[in-house]
């Protein structure tokens, strides 16, 4: 199993960084690669719902399904990642800094199957960095967005 990090530094408060974040609607609006989203299971979300992305990448589009396995609001999430050929997990933590802001740091772990087990170590460098790009969007938009 492979394994990456990203991390970034939010000038606003955890909640409105978790409660931006753990709103999948919002991703397409940070996540530059997803085409869209949409929930596949009933109700709020928490553990045990699931949602379909379509995502863009190296000019391809894939589905990709998320279950989450782990709601701990405002400080953590665990989602279960499942796309063809390629099975992990991405754990989020929200942490308060010492001015006010939000630490989120996301730990990628990824299994890949099939072809992708050829192609799939040399793609994490570039997962990685496509990550990053997305948490850099995120602060981003919630610091030019959202009152201070």
């Amino acid at each position: 199993m492979a394994e990456f990090t990203v991390d970034v530094s939010i000038n606003r408060p955890v909640k409105e960084v978790w409660d931006y974040t753990a709103n999948f609607d919002n991703a397409p609006h940070w996540i530059k690669e997803i085409g869209a989203m949409s929930k596949l299971t009933p109700g709020p979300a928490g553990v045990g719902s699931k949602f379909k992305e379509v995502r863009r990448m190296a000019g391809m589009t894939s589905e990709v399904e998320l279950e989450i396995t782990e709601w701990s609001p405002p400080q953590s999430l665990n989602v279960k990642v499942t796309a063809k050929g390629m099975s992990g997990s991405a754990h989020i933590t929200f942490k308060p800094t010492k001015d006010g802001g939000a630490h989120v740091t996301q730990t990628m772990a990824v299994q890949f199957s099939g072809f992708m087990k050829l192609i799939g170590p040399m793609a994490m460098g570039t997962m990685r960095k496509g990550e990053q790009r997305a948490y850099d969007k995120l602060k981003e938009v919630l610091e030019s967005t959202s009152e201070k």
